[in-house]
């Protein structure tokens, strides 16, 4: 499965060690389903959510993506 960015930004604020700011935005059509991928945090502390149209929780999401179930 390969994910398309649509939206992003990195934003360095001048700390040290560098941790920026992320923010990505992506999405996929996988079977029957449009699926959204969202990273935003530090790079350090990423947080990611999925969702989809038709709508599957994120544990569906998963196991769609890796098992095709």
């Amino acid at each position: 499965v390969t994910f398309k960015a649509i939206d992003s930004s990195f934003a360095f604020k001048g700390q040290a060690p560098p941790d920026p700011e992320i923010y990505l935005l992506a999405d996929t059509r996988y079977k029957s389903y449009d699926i959204e991928m969202l990273i935003q945090g530090t790079a350090s502390r990423p947080k990611f959510k999925l969702s989809s149209s038709p709508s599957l929780t994120e544990p569906e999401i998963i196991s769609l993506l890796t098992l095709g179930t």
